[in-house]
């Protein structure tokens, strides 16, 4: 299909992943063609943190993705984080954008640095030599001075950093409204239009 739109997700070995699928449901709600890969650690604690059984086969995987976030399934693939020869390692595939949410420190670090060892990580040194957008949204509090780096490093490059800060003036009324505005602002950080969270108004 000509001119569809695609993107990739990476969920990477930090908390948060909650994020990640979230924005893998809005990406496809805008018929989005969404490219996925767990690390091994985010494909653990994604598990722990929803309670969702998810498979550690590709394929299965994808099956697991579909009946728990309601996607269509002609809408997401799954690759294994060894992948590399499947299409989000080549330059010669075009995305919309490459989000990693989240990205830990680790995984902000060798993209800052340019030391790939999974797919997700070539994925982002693909997106930065190419020249599209790059979001890395960092899971990590309080941060040391190598984060804080790594993190100046990547953006420099090209990245953006979104980290996912709730904001109380939306006096969020359960985690589904914190979860959101994390998605919302990373959808804004790449020029996707959404309404997941009140803009601020002061006469409101």
């Amino acid at each position: 299909m000509k001119n569809k739109k695609k993107v990739f997700v990476g969920i990477t070995g930090a908390s948060g992943s909650i994020y990640g699928l979230r924005l893998i449901q809005e990406l496809v709600k805008r018929a989005y063609f969404v490219e996925i890969c767990f690390s091994k650690s985010g494909l653990q604690i994604a598990r722990f943190e929803t309670g969702i059984r998810f498979s550690d086969d590709a394929s299965s995987l994808r099956e697991d993705l579909v009946t728990n976030l309601s996607v269509k399934a002609s809408r997401i693939i799954v690759f294994n984080e060894n992948n590399f020869f499947s299409e989000p390692a080549s330059g010669s595939n075009k995305y919309d954008a490459v989000f990693i949410v989240p990205c830990s420190m680790s995984s902000v670090a060798h993209i800052a640095y340019g030391t790939t060892r999974n797919l997700i990580q070539r994925a982002a040194e693909v997106a930065l030599k190419q020249g599209y957008p790059l979001v890395l949204v960092p899971r990590e509090t309080p941060v040391s001075l190598i984060h804080l780096r790594a993190m100046t490093v990547a953006a420099e490059s090209g990245a953006k950093i979104v980290l996912p800060v709730p904001a109380f003036y939306q006096k969020p009324k359960s985690i589904d409204h914190i979860i959101n505005f994390v998605v919302g602002k990373v959808l804004d950080a790449v020029g996707i239009e959404n309404k997941l969270y009140r803009r601020w108004n002061p006469n409101d």
